[in-house]
């Protein structure tokens, strides 16, 4: 203990000379990089050994020296711009994204709220975006598709009906309004409008009343509920029974 303490007053009287030996012992020696490897791993144990002491004397350093310290650092900064700018625009890029999602957690109904109005401001920007990136995923768009479809059979029936029904209604220029289909059904009780038996949804289709060939429209009140195969055998006739049955 005392010999390091005497080494430490030694060097600390000793420091200009100690370090004019070290500048010309690092220039006769520049070249040689298994020395400069020696030199590293010889500054690193003696780093670690004495970190405490290194640590409060350049605190101390510090203080005392604050102009020598500022243009240190500018030197710094100008020999390792590109690298420091680097860092520093990772690490601002991180703090926004980690107070970005903070906020959003914490303001889910008001993000909700914006994400509302930039869709209605922005329709036809909306749109596009979609098709663009259904376009650049359809092999994820097709997969996705078919496992909802698999999950949901009876929605996926219901909506290429109204669908095909939709085309239908187009080419005749008859009426239309959207439909709520399970209200439909709520209504009628799961009967068939035609035969007035039970239907099961594996078994059942949207009849209208009038036929949109004789001008009906594709309107609620228009239509009902039919077996699949009364749907068919009934075609485009108008049964008198059906046009009494109301809501």
């Amino acid at each position: 203990m005392a010999q390091t303490e005497a080494q430490r007053t030694y060097y600390l009287s000793h420091r200009e000379e100690r370090l004019e030996y070290a500048r010309q012992y690092y220039a006769a020696e520049r070249g040689d990089s298994l020395r400069k490897e020696e030199r590293a791993e010889s500054n690193r144990k003696y780093y670690l050994q004495n970190k405490e002491h290194k640590l409060a004397y350049l605190v101390q350093w510090r203080t005392a020296n604050p102009n020598k310290k500022k243009g240190y650092d500018q030197k710094y900064y100008q020999r390792h711009k590109i690298e420091i700018s680097k860092r520093t625009n990772a690490a601002a890029k991180l703090a926004g994204y980690v107070s970005q999602k903070r906020w959003t957690a914490n303001h889910k109904e008001q993000v909700a709220e914006l994400n509302r109005r930039w869709a209605l401001n922005n329709r036809i920007k909306r749109c596009q975006s979609a098709r663009q990136w259904r376009n650049n995923h359809l092999e994820e768009v097709r997969a996705a598709v078919k496992r909802w479809r698999k999950a949901n059979l009876d929605k996926a029936r219901m909506i290429g009906r109204d669908a095909s029904l939709r085309r239908r209604v187009q080419k005749m220029a008859t009426p239309i309004t959207a439909l709520a289909y399970e209200s439909i059904m709520l209504r009628v009780k799961m009967v068939c409008g035609i035969c007035n038996k039970k239907v099961a949804r594996k078994d059942m289709s949207f009849d209208h009343r009038i036929p949109l060939s004789k001008g009906g429209p594709h309107v609620e009140w228009n239509i009902q509920v039919a077996h699949l195969k009364c749907n068919i055998m009934k075609s485009t006739t108008v049964i008198p029974v059906q046009m009494r049955m109301g809501f």
